[in-house]
Protein backbone atom coordinates (compact mmCIF):
# COMPACT_ATOMS: atom_id res chain seq x y z
CA UNK A 1 0.00 0.00 0.00
CA UNK A 2 2.89 2.54 0.78
CA UNK A 3 3.68 2.73 -3.32
CA UNK A 4 0.26 3.60 -4.34
CA UNK A 5 0.71 6.26 -1.63
CA UNK A 6 4.13 7.36 -3.14
CA UNK A 7 2.54 7.33 -6.56
CA UNK A 8 -0.16 9.73 -5.44
CA UNK A 9 2.31 11.61 -3.42
CA UNK A 10 4.34 11.86 -6.81
CA UNK A 11 1.44 12.57 -8.85
CA UNK A 12 0.73 15.61 -7.09
CA UNK A 13 3.96 17.17 -7.27
CA UNK A 14 4.00 16.83 -10.59
CA UNK A 15 0.59 18.00 -10.93
CA UNK A 16 1.76 21.28 -8.84
CA UNK A 17 4.82 21.72 -10.65
CA UNK A 18 3.16 21.53 -13.99
CA UNK A 19 0.71 23.96 -13.00
CA UNK A 20 3.05 26.40 -11.48
CA UNK A 21 4.78 25.95 -14.74
CA UNK A 22 1.81 26.71 -16.52
CA UNK A 23 0.94 30.02 -14.37
CA UNK A 24 4.90 31.12 -14.68
CA UNK A 25 4.89 30.75 -18.53
CA UNK A 26 1.59 32.13 -19.37
CA UNK A 27 2.66 35.45 -16.89
CA UNK A 28 5.87 35.54 -18.44
CA UNK A 29 4.65 35.68 -22.10
CA UNK A 30 1.87 37.81 -20.80
CA UNK A 31 4.22 40.66 -19.39
CA UNK A 32 6.22 40.04 -22.70
CA UNK A 33 3.39 40.76 -24.78
CA UNK A 34 2.42 43.66 -22.85
CA UNK A 35 5.65 45.26 -23.37
CA UNK A 36 6.22 44.82 -26.92
CA UNK A 37 2.54 46.99 -27.44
Amino acid sequence: MEILIWLQAIGIGIGIGIGIGIGIGATLICSLGLNKH
